[in-house]
């Protein structure tokens, strides 16, 4: 069953010459069990179809394979494309997804950075809860078992 755990996925250009980012509200499953399971099958998506994605940037290669693979099914939810973190006041939890260098190289998810925010927007506080690549965070936490 889905629960209303919100979070936005903000997506990041790994170079010193470009700082923008992509952000993308998504209504349900927010804790890292869920939101780890999104951009994991979003990097699988990158994969399986990288002759669709390869000419688009990193960034944009991933943002869009999220959108497609997180689309699939009305069981993830709706998401929305979003200016920025910031105008959601009603957060639990915030991504920052890089792709890092060589992500395009390989099937692997040791090549997509994640960092993950708890956000008790009511506390008026944040915090850092993990920081590393995708691999390690779905080591520590897992994913949801998809049918």
């Amino acid at each position: 069953s889905s629960m209303s755990t919100r979070a936005v996925y903000t997506f990041k250009t790994l170079s010193d010459w470009d700082q923008s980012e992509v952000h993308v509200y998504k209504h349900h499953d927010g804790y890292p069990k869920g939101g780890l399971t999104f951009i994991k099958d979003a990097v699988q998506y990158y994969y399986d179809n990288y002759e669709t994605m390869k000419n688009l940037v990193d960034r944009d290669a991933l943002l869009t394979s999220f959108l497609l693979s997180v689309n699939k099914g009305e069981k993830y939810g709706n998401c929305d494309i979003t200016e920025h973190h910031n105008r959601h006041g009603d957060l639990e939890y915030r991504y920052e997804i890089t792709p890092l260098e060589g992500f395009s190289d390989a099937s692997c998810f040791t090549n997509t950075g994640i960092k993950i925010y708890s956000c008790a927007s009511w506390e008026g506080e944040e915090k850092l809860i993990f920081d590393g690549d995708l691999h390690q965070a779905v080591s520590k936490f897992k994913t949801l078992d998809v049918a």
